[in-house]
């Protein structure tokens, strides 16, 4: 398993987190505005709670 996950943004820009990471530690990696704000995130086309890994 690798230590790190690579993440597209909409945008195009990608972040890398943690294996394991949540939707909500990457909105708190993109900003603390985003973090308070985002409700959900979409995951390989489907919607998710921000507690999805």
């Amino acid at each position: 398993m690798a230590d790190t996950i690579t993440i597209s943004l909409p945008d195009g820009a990608t972040r890398e987190l943690p294996a394991g990471a949540t939707g909500a530690d990457l909105a708190a990696a993109i900003g603390p505005r985003l973090a308070k704000a985002a409700v959900a995130v979409v995951v390989d086309g489907a919607e998710a709670d921000l507690t999805r890994a």
